[in-house]
């Protein structure tokens, strides 16, 4: 009989040879031992079916944590990059804001409302390229 599974048992997967010989046929005089290997054997598959299954069942469990890890990289990557880029977006906003209040207060010198407009908008401008700045520097 011969096992078509590639285990190491035994020599070319043999789970054993029986002959008939003259004295006896095979079904009389083997059969104890034809029974004994084929439970061996038996046994040893199941054994062999659990612990593949366990470890497949274990490599499935970890490739998912990898991939959940991975996943979960991948998202603060993208939080990381979606803040910066609103931050430096703000910055613009506030910098252009900054210069269309210089253009109007050349039109009106005398306008303090203005100029104290123009200086608050010009603190926050720096203040958010200055924290860009060091954040960008810890990044290197």
């Amino acid at each position: 009989m011969r096992d078509p599974r590639p285990l190491q048992w035994a020599p070319r997967n043999l789970v054993g040879t029986w002959q008939d010989n003259k004295r006896r046929p095979l079904e009389e005089e083997a059969m104890p031992e034809i029974h004994a290997a084929l439970t061996l054997a038996l046994r040893m598959l199941k054994n062999e079916r659990s612990e593949d299954g366990a470890s497949r069942k274990a490599m499935l469990k970890q490739a998912i944590r990898e991939s959940a890890s991975r996943q979960d990289a991948l998202r603060k990557h993208d939080r990381f990059l979606e803040d910066k880029t609103a931050r430096h977006a703000r910055y613009l906003r506030y910098a252009a804001f900054a210069d269309h209040l210089a253009e109007a207060e050349a039109n009106l010198p005398d306008d303090v409302r203005l100029k104290r407009l123009r200086h608050a908008v010009l603190m926050k401008a720096e203040a958010l390229k200055r924290s860009i700045d060091t954040e960008t520097r810890r990044l290197r």
